[in-house]
């Protein structure tokens, strides 16, 4: 299953924060969603959540017991066996054991690694480090993307966007105003500010003229695009599959289904344009292994691929997904549980407050703030 750009994502949707505002911090948990299903079935025995408990977070296995105590100042979920950590106003990464074994010295960071391989930035440059901290690619580039599972990133430089691979060779030369990333040996770019957007192959060739107005990356061989305010699907030949009739940006396709809006409202149709579960959802999340999570009238929980509740949703708010559970808020319980999708739910005697995905916790606060929280982080 290919994974999409989490960085490309929230660059696109601040890009478009005015025109898309009510629906940003959704598609980005949806984006979160996708990484935890390319995960989900290969590492369901390894499973470790985070938690947070005085301030502090840690993290506890499918059973609920604390396998790495809550002793950093800030944490993420774990991906190819690293996660990543904030300690001292630094980043890095820790195994499974909790251990740092990517070094907490690195000034911003990447989500997750990917391909073995993940971006950290030292003063105002991007490079890559492998999981054992090693400097794969020096740091040289003004902006750098997630490796995709085309073994291909993004990076920037001087302004403009091209792609590198593995060693850090340019594949294709820096050329675009803005791009995405490749899934399927596609990916959108934008050549010029203000222009369309078009797609291209791995060398550089153009593979569909430029025309779209927006373009996501391909998922089961169709990708969403929007033209006239308005979004639809191609196939890679770009000819146009669904009709762009839907208002926010179609959801990736998963297991034949893809998510679209309408009235603010989530559903789900097939590639061929039929609509298999009508847009009744407050929330709804792409479909793995047979079954999606989804929210209505403040309930939370898994339906089926007819859209039916696979048991009876619980009160509460959707916070993010991750491995085959849902962090949400428990009313009866006045704070966080998570649901699993069997819809046995667990309350961790040690989640006290809840886990938040904040990349950057001094990104927005001032130089005398910054100073107190860093300092705080190293206690």
């Amino acid at each position: 299953m290919q994974v999409r750009d989490m960085t490309n994502l929230f660059d696109r949707c601040t890009k478009s924060y005015t025109e898309y505002k009510p629906a940003i911090l959704l598609i980005f948990a949806m984006t979160l969603f996708q990484f935890s299903l390319a995960q989900a079935s290969e590492q369901r025995h390894k499973t470790l959540l985070p938690i947070r408990q005085d301030g502090r977070y840690g993290f506890i296995d499918a059973q609920g017991r604390i396998v790495i105590p809550a002793r950093f100042y800030w944490a993420w979920q774990f991906q190819e066996g690293r996660a990543l950590v904030y300690v001292c106003g630094k980043y890095g990464f820790i195994n499974e054991s909790g251990k740092i074994v990517v070094p907490t010295k690195f000034d911003g960071a990447g989500w997750f690694f990917s391909q073995g391989l993940a971006r950290v930035k030292i003063g105002n440059k991007w490079g890559y480090v492998d999981k054992l901290g090693k400097l794969a690619i020096p740091v040289q580039f003004d902006e750098a993307k997630d490796f995709s599972d085309d073994k291909l990133a993004a990076v920037r430089v001087e302004g403009k966007w091209g792609y590198i691979n593995e060693k850090g060779r340019f594949v294709i030369r820096p050329l675009y105003t803005s791009s995405g990333g490749f899934s399927e040996g596609l990916a959108p770019v934008q050549l010029n500010v203000g222009g369309k957007w078009e797609f291209v192959q791995s060398t550089g060739k153009v593979a569909i003229e430029a025309r779209f107005d927006d373009a996501e990356e391909f998922s089961e061989g169709l990708a969403c695009v929007r033209q006239q305010d308005k979004w639809g699907y191609i196939n890679k030949s770009g000819k146009t599959i669904i009709a762009a009739t839907f208002e926010l940006p179609c959801g990736h396709f998963s297991e034949g289904l893809g998510i679209v809006v309408e009235d603010g409202k989530f559903g789900f149709i097939a590639k061929n344009g039929r609509m298999v579960i009508s847009p009744h959802f407050d929330e709804a999340f792409s479909f793995s292994e047979g079954l999606a999570l989804a929210s209505e009238d403040g309930r939370v929980g898994f339906i089926d691929r007819t859209g039916k509740w696979i048991f009876t949703p619980r009160a509460g708010v959707i916070g993010y997904f991750w491995q085959d559970f849902v962090a949400l808020t428990a009313e009866d319980r006045h704070g966080w549980v998570y649901l699993s999708r069997e819809g046995n739910v667990m309350w961790p005697a040690t989640m006290d407050e809840q886990p938040t995905h904040e990349m950057w916790p001094v990104i927005a606060l001032t130089e005398e703030q910054k100073s107190y929280e860093i300092k705080k982080s190293c206690q």
